[in-house]
């Protein structure tokens, strides 16, 4: 019994050292991805910030440990250090699509809380997304971006090689940061990432199945995703013609009908294949169809506005580009990363990347998924184990449109029922604008059984690219995170920003309070100091006036009056010399210890009373619930509505037909859809 006591205390204090070593080597791998706010590249004033960003970043290996040249996956993570909002429990990765589009639009140009000037320095996003959980920008599947393809790797082929190979990042990024481990955690993206999402999804709920150290997976939001891509390109005509982009008046409007007809005809066979040409080759028809030669004043069109841009129907581009050259900061990027040190900085090998790209078509020609079916088919099982799923679409895209997202929606069966049911619940969705003080409308929501479709009014194919801090309103929803106000015309959802959100680039409008108040306190010390001073000097001079008027009364009455009776004069001493004690007794300071119980205690009293005058307006003047998507069998009953964001979006339709379309440099932006080439691809995001 002895030699097994021993036995047993060797063997846990065995398994005890192991367990330290692994945390520290964690540790140390850890600190080996920090990175350096010094090493960057900051635009004027930025760098002064009390609340940048604390980062890391670098590459993360696949596969086993024994393999020499691994693929390598890149990832930049951000984490608030601001007090108000640094403590959440919640970890974002972010995916852009393409396929083989680099993230890093997503960090530098979307939810990310870093933008980049014209001069490829850095600013503050105040609209990130970062403060309402981690963030975790990842270069996906290798060989994109700052992704890099080893020897002993290769391109991914299939959505299950790309979902494996991101479920070994996320085992390997928990091992360096097990903070994170016990965090929810949401998948993020747009555009492709449609693919991406739901199969990393479902590969971490296999992986769930047989492990005990559970990835806690909560949440996928899929911005204008690519979903269910021979359904969607269906959308295309219906809805150009609702927004008055086409009409049937158009010479080539029969030859349209004809490209649809084919699309519908093999969807309806059930023939094998995870996207149609036929169906992609709408979009390429239409884009000819609606290309401008003349505008209505018969006036000849200039070359740079001749077509869609596909992704943002305000604006207009060259053929066949048609949103090529779209977003304009891209080349803010291409200056960024070429910067002397900012690799480095990032903690990458020079040696083992090129120059960063923002997609490469060599992804997306290996990934031409001959196993896989589209993502459309995975979401079903992935609602159902009770993962949140929130599908959200910017107006003003054309490539994956509203109407196709709500399509898809509709023939989509979960829960034992088919699409959205009339147990679905509509929202009106406000955004208080703090720089103006006001609800601005953000758009409409839609929830029934752990799917939720939010219309982003007035933005384009990247959401957040358009308008970062209501595009933040996503995640409170999912987050739960909004105020839920009921009325008698419908439910309105609030989202509202918190004090350590800020109303301008470069600027923390709570660091501009904690400022301001420090300063205001500082101040109002010194004034009361000074105040003090004065008064006692005031009251100085005032006794030693009244003293000195005393003693000259005493001698001109002595003077005038010298058969006065003495009695008179020893009153009158005695009173001066009470009134001196007084004023000597009244100019007693207060010590700093005094001052200090006196300041806390106005302090407090006067938070108690601001908080409980707060509360009180609140409940007065906006009773609400801090609730959403809740139980329709435990909410009260509200009138259903119907909401058609056309008929909102109609005026802003006439207005565009109406404006100069904008003109963008020529850059390299994504793969067009033409006649010569045999597959369309997604290569925007």
């Amino acid at each position: 019994m002895a030699i097994a006591s021993v036995d047993r205390g060797s063997t846990l204090a065995g398994l005890f050292f192991l367990l330290t070593l692994a945390f520290v080597s964690a540790l140390r791998e850890k600190s080996n991805y920090a990175v350096s706010n010094d090493l960057l590249p900051w635009a004027p004033g930025v760098k002064d910030q009390l609340f940048l960003p604390e980062m890391y970043a670098g590459h993360i290996p696949l596969g086993n440990s024994a393999d020499e040249d691994p693929n390598k996956l890149f990832f930049w993570k951000f984490h608030d250090t601001h007090p108000a909002t640094s403590d959440t429990e919640a970890v974002i990765f972010w995916l852009n699509g393409g396929p083989g589009c680099s993230s890093m639009d997503g960090a530098l140009m979307e939810s990310g809380p870093l933008r980049v000037n014209d001069n490829g320095k850095l600013m503050l996003n105040n609209g990130s997304w970062f403060s309402r959980g981690d963030m975790i920008f990842v270069d996906q599947p290798a060989g994109t971006g700052f992704s890099v393809v080893g020897q002993n790797g290769g391109y991914d082929e299939d959505l299950q090689e790309v979902a494996s190979d991101f479920l070994s990042f996320l085992q390997k990024y928990l091992e360096i940061f097990p903070e994170d481990r016990e965090k929810q955690v949401i998948l993020a993206g747009e555009s492709y990432a449609g693919q991406y999402i739901p199969f990393f999804a479902q590969a971490i709920l296999n992986f769930n199945q047989d492990s005990d150290e559970k990835i806690n997976l909560q949440g996928l939001l899929i911005g204008n995703g690519w979903i269910d891509p021979n359904s969607q390109s269906l959308s295309y005509i219906p809805f150009a013609v609702e927004r008055g982009v086409i009409s049937n008046k158009n010479p080539q409007f029969s030859s349209l009908l004809k490209q649809q007809e084919k699309c519908q005809n093999l969807i309806n066979s059930g023939k094998n294949g995870f996207v149609y040409e036929e169906c992609e080759d709408i979009l390429t028809h239409l884009l000819a169809a609606t290309k401008a030669s003349e505008d209505s004043d018969g006036n000849k069109v200039p070359n740079s506005e001749k077509c869609l841009n596909i992704y943002d129907l305000r604006l207009r581009d060259y053929y066949p580009s048609c949103g090529m050259n779209w977003p304009p900061d891209l080349p803010s990027l291409s200056k960024f990363f070429a910067t002397p040190g900012v690799v480095e900085a990032l903690n990458m090998n020079t040696e083992e990347i090129l120059l960063w790209r923002e997609c490469d078509h060599k992804v997306s020609n290996h990934l031409k998924n001959p196993t896989s079916k589209p993502s459309v088919h995975l979401l079903p099982a992935i609602m159902e184990a009770g993962v949140q799923v929130i599908l959200f679409n910017g107006d003003q895209d054309l490539i994956c449109n509203n109407m196709g997202v709500e399509a898809l929606i509709g023939d989509l069966s979960w829960g034992s029922k088919k699409g959205f049911t009339d147990q679905v619940q509509n929202y009106d969705w406000l955004y208080h604008d703090a720089t103006l003080g006001s609800n601005v409308s953000a758009g409409f929501v839609k929830y029934e059984r752990n799917l939720t479709f939010i219309s982003v009014y007035n933005a384009s194919h990247m959401v957040p690219f358009d308008n970062a801090r209501i595009s933040r309103g996503i995640v409170d929803i999912f987050l739960n995170q909004v105020t839920l106000v009921q009325g008698p015309n419908g439910d309105t959802l609030l989202s509202e920003e918190s004090l350590a959100q800020g109303t301008e680039l470069g600027t923390s409008y709570s660091d501009q309070n904690e400022q301001q108040s420090e300063e205001e306190d500082s101040e109002k010390d010194d004034r009361q100091a000074d105040e003090e001073g004065e008064h006692e000097d005031e009251k100085e001079d005032i006794d030693d006036d009244d003293d000195g008027g005393d003693e000259n009364d005493e001698d001109d009455e002595e003077e005038d009056n010298e058969e006065q009776d003495e009695e008179q004069d020893e009153e009158q001493d005695e009173e001066d010399e009470e009134d001196e004690e007084d004023s000597d007794h009244e100019k007693l300071p207060l010590s700093d210890s005094h001052k200090f119980t006196l300041a806390v205690i106005y302090l407090l009293i006067f938070c108690t009373f601001g908080t409980v005058v707060y509360f009180a307006i609140r409940e007065f003047f906006r009773p609400k619930i801090r609730a959403i998507l809740v139980d329709p069998d435990n909410r009260p009953e509200s009138t259903k509505k119907t909401v058609s964001w056309a008929d909102d979006l109609e005026q802003g339709v006439e207005e565009w037909a109406d404006r100069t379309p904008s003109v963008k440099k020529n850059g390299h932006y994504i793969s067009v859809p033409n006649e010569e080439r045999g597959s369309f691809e997604l290569e925007d995001m």
